[in-house]
């Protein structure tokens, strides 16, 4: 499996005599504050820098995050190039933060179907959503204090891969991100030739591109974002929403009898028993030396 050799260093920055573009809306904000914004709601993401959560952007683009002027100008020179001031804008992002009372490490976001909207085709929606569980088991190792679920695990057996991702799709469905006409079984087949492998962030933006994976504000979809909303927590935050934990204990409890494909009521709201138990069966895990 592969290993995170470090964190990665990105490519974005604010021009160095422009403001560092418009801070965006802290959570703390009230909503009278929010609704008076010419632009509506604001948005945070990760610093390119250190990946702490950062609410300014590039004063060029305003497609790329960082907490501080020191890190807009440390990473001036990367991102310079790829910084014309021209960066298409979007015209109504699609993720915006509620400015309810957010709970220590919570996050709640609205319209949490959103990321759905606009692909190409519906296999690119369930590949994607593949890769946002995948992009977290990720995370969750390099940022969140060496948390090794999944595939991540060195000691993973096929129903340990099963579980993990189980309780993503159980998470998903509670909290309300699967949108309407949603199959499981087109999902599942997605993942089947996904899951083995992991999938750092170099791997995300070779195959979708820096901004699009890394900035809510350009096309409405991120990883990050997307899976700390499922989750109920941030990644750095290292601890687990009680949704979460109660997910968890469920699923883990029915896999450690001898037949947990017996217990129909705990697969009901993904797709049923026979999709689960045939993606197990035809998964192949990758055993790396």
């Amino acid at each position: 499996k592969k290993k995170k050799k470090g964190k990665n260093s990105m490519e974005p920055a604010a021009a160095e005599g422009k403001a560092a573009a418009s801070p965006t809306v802290n959570l703390s904000h009230s909503q009278e504050q929010n609704q008076s914004d010419a632009s509506g709601m604001s948005m945070t993401g990760p610093c390119e820098v250190c990946q702490c959560d950062a609410s300014f952007c590039c004063g060029a683009c305003e497609a790329i995050f960082y907490c501080c002027k020191d890190h807009q100008k440390e990473d001036w020179k990367k991102h310079k190039p790829n910084c014309s001031g021209t960066t298409k804008k979007p015209s109504k992002p699609i993720f915006k933060f509620t400015t309810q009372q957010v709970p220590p490490g919570g996050l709640v976001m609205p319209q949490p179907t959103s990321w759905s909207q606009g692909f190409p085709s519906p296999n690119k929606m369930y590949e994607w959503f593949v890769d946002c569980y995948r992009m977290r088991v990720d995370d969750d190792f390099a940022w969140g204090g060496g948390n090794c679920h999944g595939i991540y695990n060195p000691e993973a057996s096929k129903n340990d891969v099963v579980v993990d991702l189980l309780i993503f799709a159980k998470l998903s469905k509670k909290n309300s991100f699967i949108p309407e006409g949603w199959s499981w079984q087109s999902f599942l087949d997605q993942a089947l030739p996904l899951i083995p492998y992991a999938f750092a962030k170099r791997d995300a933006q070779e195959k979708y591109g820096v901004a699009y994976v890394f900035s809510s504000m350009i096309d409405g979809r991120s990883f990050q974002l997307t899976g700390e909303a499922i989750y109920g927590t941030v990644v750095t935050s290292q601890v687990e929403s009680e949704l979460h934990g109660q997910v968890r204990y469920e699923v883990m409890e029915a896999f450690r009898s001898k037949n947990p494909f017996r217990n129909e009521a705990l697969f009901a709201d993904v797709g049923g028993v026979p999709l689960w138990k045939k993606f197990k069966s035809e998964m192949r895990l990758v055993q790396v030396n």
